[in-house]
């Protein structure tokens, strides 16, 4: 009986884990390997990027957006050297905010 109960507490927090994060994913390859070939002018931390599947410091909002999608909530933001773009993906602890100067993310908060 405790077995099973510890299983089902288990389970319902991987559960509610996987739920509230909303899992960033990766395109298929074949689109990346289209998008790679419609894009040839992309940076070298753009391509490093597809290629890893880890985020970096300078890469476009182009890319960014291929990977990634439209993301769950835009916020602007003013600094005192100008305006940024917060770009949030996925809800709750799992989320992801993608800071943008221009085209480019200048930084990356989780």
């Amino acid at each position: 009986m405790k077995f099973t109960l510890f299983s089902l507490l288990i389970s319902a927090l991987f559960l509610l884990i996987g739920c509230g994060g909303g899992a960033l994913t990766r395109p298929p390859q074949s689109e990346i390997d289209t998008f790679l070939e419609q894009n040839e002018d992309l940076s070298p931390t753009d391509r490093q990027v597809i290629h890893s599947g880890r985020f970096d410091i300078g890469i476009s909002q182009k890319t960014l957006q291929f990977l990634l999608g439209e993301p769950n909530e835009i916020e602007t933001v003013r600094q005192p050297w100008g305006k940024q773009q917060h770009w949030i993906y996925g809800r709750g602890k799992g989320h992801k905010v993608f800071i943008l100067e221009g085209d480019n993310v200048v930084g990356i908060r989780e």
